[in-house]
């Protein structure tokens, strides 16, 4: 399909252009979703993780002669993006190693199979989506000249990109903004010349199931001289991923460029398979035991523990305290949220918050509740007294908040009071005498107890975004 048909070439030139790179294709190196847009999402210090990306292409460059018909300068590739990534903090570093596997093209003769342009990617977040009601990031792009074949897939020196992204859901889904600009030697193509380029790129991601989904991405390169010219491509895709094993994921998608423009493809087809060890599918996770548990570690025994905890715990010294609290991002517990928390020799079940006794080293926390983003990480527990561990999980739905004041008849905090939306419950402590709940809209039965004092019982209804607040004057139980 011919969709860049002209480059303006100089009359009576009597070769196409090829100098400069029309490559447009920008694989993310950790798009949790997608496979162009980033995301604004962290990872465990140190986790590594990799992809390999394999694409093909269609007719990116098109030169028509004056005198002559449609000639493809770029008529088909095939490339393989190996990608490589590590994470400390709230930074990432990735390397892509680009790798044209075959070309073709109808003018140009020689090695159309090599090596593309080396790119160093980097991402710091600024606003971790997991623990804010949205994420912010910015990303810098650098690459290197180091392309080996004839057609014009490599820059001529250095090029860069810097942008910001944002990161928010939106009803059942997420979209993904990415918004900066590129630059570097200009891309000379006969007598067009393409400079610096606005950076858009956008996606739209829907979750099918419990372990894939749907997305849907634009990207866009504008030039600032000619915002409208054949320097400034389009492109959209269709895909969708899915979690092939545990560790391993699989992302495809099928696109093509709208307008014609230099780099604008009749078509691209997208295939990755990532290894992404810490980021595991399961929404109800069944942790396998781990081989390397020391044979002198406490026995596990199964037994009911606290109130809402079940599951396999390990008795014995050494063990430390380890609190989990699941809440939004303002801070209110989630309604009906649990988490699976497996450590050495521990694997167990916890409400809202609870706190179980562990031994240090590495923990997996998965954590979900009807109506909320499962989240799944890995934390290190030092040894100490105690440690805590918070969980801010993202809304899928239009959530409500529910608050409680808990007094005696004197008007003092009673810090021992604790609170239950349904009889079959867990219930949870209202700390320091306050506390707020995250619900989906509907109606309950709100229940508020606490030793020595008489339950008092109120019924809500409330809707999407609203916050309704009770202060509640708990009575002394009366003598029998």
């Amino acid at each position: 399909m011919l969709l860049l048909w002209w480059v303006g070439a100089a009359q009576g030139q009597p070769a196409p252009p090829s100098a400069g790179n029309v490559q447009t294709l920008h694989p993310s190196a950790d798009a949790q979703y997608g496979l162009w847009t980033d995301d604004a999402g962290t990872a465990p210090d140190g986790a590594l993780r990799g992809r390999a990306l394999l694409s093909y292409t269609s007719q990116p460059l098109v030169w028509e002669p004056f005198f002559t018909g449609p000639q493809a300068v770029v008529d088909t590739t095939w490339q393989l993006d190996a990608i490589a990534s590590a994470s400390w903090g709230p930074g990432r570093l990735a390397l892509d190693v680009p790798i044209l596997l075959a070309g073709s093209s109808d003018v140009l003769v020689g090695a159309t199979a090599g090596l593309g342009d080396l790119a160093l990617d980097g991402k710091l977040t600024v606003l971790d989506p997991a623990k804010a009601a949205f994420g912010l990031a910015v990303t810098g792009r650098a690459t290197l000249p180091t392309s080996t074949v004839v057609l014009p897939l490599g820059g001529n020196g250095l090029g860069w990109e810097l942008a910001a992204v944002v990161d928010a859901p939106l009803g059942p889904g997420r979209i993904l903004v990415n918004a900066g600009t590129r630059g570097g030697r200009p891309t000379t193509l006969g007598n067009l010349e393409i400079g610096n380029q606005l950076v858009l790129r956008s996606a739209g991601v829907l979750p099918v199931g419990e372990r894939g989904g749907t997305f849907l991405e634009l990207a866009a390169r504008i030039d600032y001289t000619a915002p409208f010219g054949v320097g400034s491509p389009v492109e959209f895709a269709v895909g969708g991923w899915v979690w092939a094993a545990r560790q391993w994921a699989l992302r495809g998608s099928l696109g093509r460029g709208l307008p014609s423009a230099v780099g604008s493809p009749g078509a691209r087809v997208l295939l990755a398979l990532a290894f992404e060890p810490d980021r595991k599918p399961e929404v109800v996770p069944v942790f396998a035991k781990r081989a390397d548990t020391a044979p002198e570690a406490p026995q596990a025994e199964e037994e009911t523990l606290a109130a809402g905890v079940t599951g396999t715990t390990v008795q014995g010294a050494g063990t430390v305290p380890l609190e989990v609290r699941v809440q939004d991002a303002s801070g209110a517990v989630v309604h009906g949220a649990f988490s699976w928390v497996q450590c050495n020799g521990t694997d167990v079940r916890l409400p809202a918050l609870a706190t179980v006794d562990v031994l240090p080293g590495s923990c997996q926390v998965a954590v979900m509740a009807p109506g909320w983003s499962v989240h799944e990480s890995q934390i290190h527990v030092p040894a100490g007294e105690s440690f805590a561990h918070k969980v801010v999980l993202q809304p899928s739905t239009p959530v409500a908040r529910l608050a409680v004041d808990v007094v005696d008849r004197l008007a003092r905090p009673i810090t021992d009071a604790r609170w239950l939306l349904a009889e079959d419950e867990t219930e949870l402590p209202i700390e320091g005498g306050r506390s707020t709940v995250a619900v989906r809209p509907g109606t309950y039965v709100l229940q508020v107890r606490a030793e020595g004092y008489e339950t008092a019982k109120r019924t809500y209804q409330v809707t999407a975004g609203e916050e309704q607040r009770w202060r509640v004057v708990l009575q002394r139980e009366r003598a029998r």
